[in-house]
């Protein structure tokens, strides 16, 4: 039976990412003697876009000839400003005997363009090695991101998995799952769905296109495991798992991992060894570790696998506390303020500090745990309100403890300022129109006048 389906949208050159738009279809059966029955358009959940409020739309029937104009079973939303691709809805349908048919749409190219985004906004992305062995289990990350306004609750399906994550606006949340894939070859992954909740609304979007290369290498799979987090002082350990899955021996074994290397004579039939070794974080946030490599001999043939890259959430550490308080709370500038610094060691060893506030410098010993206040009178300025700062060293690194900022309000000593209409010493002032100041001393300038005159009116009366 053939049937046709075309797809429009509104004004799709005005298209903005936060803003929602429909999209319209048209259904015809072409076929001049055939019906169509059990018809379903497929609605695709996208990455670039948001399918809101919207399910896949079913018709009962179309008659030879007959058309149907589909206006409002397809919301979105778009997400990333650029050129996206909507992507085709499937139709599919039957005929008068339940064979079943199906026909793809076309994809529409949408240029968006920027705008500022409202309410939650989730991003999607699934992220896989590029090439993986077909015996050996492979990490997937999903990277759930959230770069609206508001935070949201998401409910995540991946191949059978089920998760549920609250996600904070302009953060992101990372899943860690594994998967194998049997049969060597370009392998695509299933997209993961996710959805969400704002207003009454409910959103739905898939994760990005991902591709894997499985290769056959049944034989050998080293794998690199991490802590799931660590800090940006204290060491952690790497631990290499090497696994030999064949009946026969390996030989000749060589594992890389950075600048580290080590050698293994032979590994048993079905066998695992492992090597470890321990590092420092030197940035904290999210750090991607490289993968470890191994190569050995199979059969008298020379092999290579690789491990994933295996993801470290590094955190600053906090060893030191600092806070501030200045009282009273208010004052004017030279009145005298007590300044309290209460200094926490929170590490397990003694350290010393080096307090700097304002231009005030104080060197403290605190022992592990200890609290210690340091006291002391200051005339109050301009910097008795800024935070102090305590830095101190631990394993040859420096750190800075910053304390809160402290409740305190300078006054202006208005007082002391000249009244309006005065100079400094209290003499009256007069604006002149060219923006100049003049004193006024008591007429002088019209005492000079006078004086002139007189002198002009003698001179004429005694040259008559």
């Amino acid at each position: 039976i053939p049937l046709t389906i075309s797809r429009l949208i509104d004004d799709s050159s005005e298209i903005y990412a936060g803003e929602q738009f429909y999209v319209k279809y048209v259904i015809t059966n072409t076929a001049a003697d055939k019906v169509a029955r059990n018809i379903t358009l497929r609605l695709p959940a996208l990455y670039e876009f948001d399918l809101i409020d919207s399910d896949d739309f079913e018709i009962p029937q179309l008659n030879p000839g007959e058309s149907l104009a589909v206006s409002s079973s397809e919301k979105r939303r778009a997400k990333l400003v650029g050129t996206a691709v909507l992507k085709r809805a499937v139709l599919e349908y039957e005929n008068i005997f339940g064979d079943k048919y199906a026909v793809n749409g076309s994809d529409t190219s949408i240029s968006v363009k920027e705008k500022s985004f409202s309410g939650p906004v989730i991003l999607l992305e699934k992220l896989a090695p590029e090439s993986v062995n077909n015996t050996d289990d492979f990490a997937v990350v999903l990277k759930v991101r959230n770069i609206g306004t508001v935070g949201a609750d998401v409910s995540i399906d991946d191949e059978g998995r089920h998760f549920v994550s609250s996600v904070q606006n302009g953060t992101e949340y990372l899943l860690n799952i594994t998967s194998r894939h049997r049969v060597p070859g370009s392998i695509p992954l299933p997209h993961a769905l996710a959805t969400y909740s704002y207003k009454g609304s409910v959103f739905r979007t898939a994760s990005n296109d991902v591709t894997v290369n499985v290769v056959n290498n049944p034989v050998v799979s080293i794998e690199k495991l991490v802590p799931a987090s660590a800090n940006s002082v204290e060491s952690y350990r790497v631990v290499l798992v090497l696994r030999n899955k064949a009946l026969k021996h390996v030989e000749n074994i060589t594992l890389l991992d950075g600048d580290n290397q080590w050698q293994v004579a032979e590994l048993g039939p079905q066998s695992n060894t492992s090597v470890s070794y321990t590092a420092v974080a030197k940035t904290t946030g999210r750090n991607s570790l490289g993968s470890a490599s191994v190569t050995y001999l199979y059969d008298g043939t020379l092999y290579a696998a690789a491990s994933e890259s295996p993801v470290l959430n590094v955190e600053e550490k906090k060893f030191m506390s600092l806070a501030k308080e200045v009282t009273p709370a208010n004052g004017t500038i030279g009145a005298k303020v007590t300044v309290v610094l209460a200094l926490k060691n929170l590490y397990e060893e003694p350290l010393q500090a080096i307090l700097i506030d304002g231009s005030n410098t104080f060197t403290e010993d605190v022992e592990p745990y200890e609290e210690k206040n340091v006291s002391y009178e200051a005339k109050a300025g301009s910097s008795t309100g800024d935070a102090a700062s305590a830095t101190y060293t631990i394993n040859s690194q420096q750190f800075t403890a910053l304390s809160n900022v402290p409740v305190f309000s300078l006054a202006a000593l208005e007082d002391s300022k000249p009244a309006a209409g005065e100079n400094e010493s209290g003499q009256s002032v007069q604006l002149q129109g060219d923006g100049e100041m003049q004193q006024n001393k008591g007429g002088i300038f019209d005492a000079v006048v006078r004086f002139l005159v007189k002198v002009l009116t003698w001179r004429r009366g005694g040259s008559e």
